[in-house]
């Protein structure tokens, strides 16, 4: 079966920004590298208001309602953020190819398990009509086969926008510079734990926050060793990872993380949580800790490198962050699409 042939009418690309990525990650920078229509919700009535709020939902509902007599003009119609809005919009329709992408937990997938509101028992129906599934972690690959045996399941990456590295950081053995990034699915007591550990015995370990709610902020207050960043622009973001050491990835769950691939495409080498969602989007210097004791090894191993050393493996971060830009990812998602095209047309 010959390729679909993608264009602004043929394709239909659904989502929106949240508020706290930044212009280089989330998953709508992906309609820069493919041919499509894209509607964004932000853009329709009460688009500006905020995730989780009344306005927000009714925006999503309108949203919803528009693109379910959108969808059917297109050959392809793919929903970026499918847990936030997909409810009656994924027609059952043999014309039409309909792919989600999922992001975040499947317990809601479950009915056995889960019984949910209204709203969730009619996603989960929706979700019965689509032709494909993009996951974002391997390990929801399995779970997604069982819940939804007649969908073509796959794993194709988060990605972010090309950003690369520009200065050469020299590791200053006098402060050694550790960041988190953001507090969504953070482990809290693990940080602060090793925060403690530093306070005692590594009084030049110094603590970033950037992207903390304001839980994380006010805990962070207790410790000298930790500095809380207000609201900053792109630009002074990806300074401030650039300025630092280590990128610390505490999590409790993940399936992508788009602040760990912006921490690689600037050159930082991050220690993180073993979990599949993380190991997923590791390169050959990410490292991981099962424990606190064996991340506050891992860190100590970086602080006592030398300065080639040290310089060696941000290049080699650096370097291989390159896999997970869009361009790429969009060819892998092409490629899904021709995939369920010779079942569909």
């Amino acid at each position: 079966m010959k390729n679909i042939e993608l264009s602004p009418e043929s394709l239909l690309l659904a989502g929106f920004k949240f508020p706290h990525h930044s212009s280089c990650s989330g998953y709508q920078n992906l309609v820069d590298y493919l041919p499509g229509t894209f509607i964004d919700a932000n853009k329709f009535f009460l688009g500006d208001s905020d995730f989780g709020t009344l306005r927000r939902k009714i925006n999503m509902g309108l949203f919803e309602l528009f693109l379910k007599f959108k969808a059917p003009k297109f050959k392809v119609y793919h929903a970026f953020y499918s847990e936030n809005h997909v409810l009656f919009s994924i027609p059952n329709n043999a014309n039409l190819i309909s792919v989600a992408t999922v992001h975040l937990p499947l317990d809601w997938l479950d009915a056995d398990k889960y019984k949910g509101s209204i709203w969730t028992r009619m996603r989960r129906n929706a979700f019965q009509n689509l032709n494909g599934i993009i996951t974002l972690s391997k390990g929801q690959v399995p779970t997604l086969q069982s819940l939804l045996p007649k969908t073509h399941i796959k794993f194709i990456p988060y990605g972010i926008n090309p950003i690369y590295p520009r200065n050469k950081m020299i590791l200053n053995r006098e402060k050694l510079k550790i960041i988190v990034l953001g507090s969504n699915f953070r482990d809290k007591y693990t940080f602060f734990e090793i925060v403690k550990y530093a306070i005692k015995y590594k009084p030049d370990w110094q603590f970033s926050l950037v992207g903390a709610s304001n839980d994380w902020k006010t805990e962070a207050l207790e410790f000298p060793n930790v500095k809380v960043y207000p609201y900053v622009s792109d630009q002074e973001y990806l300074k401030i990872i650039e300025d630092c050491h280590i990128n610390l990835l505490p999590v409790t769950f993940a399936t992508a993380n788009s602040a760990l691939l912006e921490a690689h495409a600037m050159g930082l080498p991050s220690i993180c949580t073993n979990t599949l969602g993380i190991v997923d989007y590791s390169l050959e210097t990410t490292k991981f800790f099962e424990d606190i004791n064996s991340a506050i090894r891992l860190i100590s191993n970086i602080d006592e490198m030398s300065e080639s050393e040290y310089y060696d493996l941000r290049q080699r971060t650096a370097t291989q962050a390159t896999e997970f830009f869009w361009p790429s990812i969009a060819k892998q998602v092409v490629q899904f699409y021709n995939e369920l095209s010779s079942g569909v047309v």
